[in-house]
């Protein structure tokens, strides 16, 4: 019962004759390569999907009359298909050819960072895409007309911020939610994974 895995981790880094420590090492090798693969298949397929719901909007739209708005729905979702796969380039450079630790703890550093930077994205840029969208498609509705005439500049400049701010918060909110359950899993596993690697190098 004394040959745990942690005693037996500790006693191949001390001692050299015994051969169980590399057997560990690659266990975790594989375990982690795995959760890698998962993780990075998922992003893949989740990015994949924009397509067809780009090509399904920009019909719909043509369908209805709308063709710069469709046209400009498709642009703003193939800009954030590109975006997405270049995000996902500096976790394909990564490579396990250290150990799986700083392998694991340096992809996590990246998708901590990717993370980060689309919730900067949709706090801040998603709400005036959505903004320019929304200006698009009701710049030809005559009440939409009425009101920015008749209307003071600044109830309109206020309307806007505010307009601006519930769109940011809600597709912040939203993103963290798809977030969490896409990807929240995974990260768990990850982390689990990396305390686990800390604890048997104690």
């Amino acid at each position: 019962m004394e040959k745990s895995i942690e005693n037996i981790w500790k006693k191949g880094f001390l001692n050299d004759e015994s051969n169980q420590a590399p057997k560990i090492e690659g266990l975790y090798n594989k375990k982690s390569l795995l959760l890698v693969e998962k993780i990075k298949q998922t992003y893949k397929k989740d990015n994949l999907a924009i397509l067809p719901i780009a090509g399904i909007l920009l019909v719909g739209c043509l369908y209805f009359g709308k063709v710069v708005l469709g046209l400009y729905i498709f642009l703003i979702l193939l800009s954030l298909f590109y975006l997405n796969k270049k995000a996902l380039h500096p976790l394909e450079k990564l490579e396990l050819n250290t150990s799986s630790y700083a392998y694991l703890v340096d992809y996590r550093k990246c998708i901590m960072a990717i993370i980060k930077s689309y919730t900067q994205v949709f706090a801040l840029i998603a709400p005036f895409a959505i903004g320019i969208g929304c200006l698009i498609y009701l710049k030809d509705n005559p009440w939409f007309q009425t009101f920015v005439i008749n209307e003071e500049i600044s109830k309109i400049s206020l309307i806007c911020v505010i307009a601006l701010f519930l769109v940011s918060l809600i597709f912040t909110a939203i993103y963290k939610a798809t977030t969490e359950l896409t990807y929240g899993n995974y990260l768990k596993n990850l982390n689990e994974i990396i305390s686990d690697l800390e604890e048997l190098k104690k």
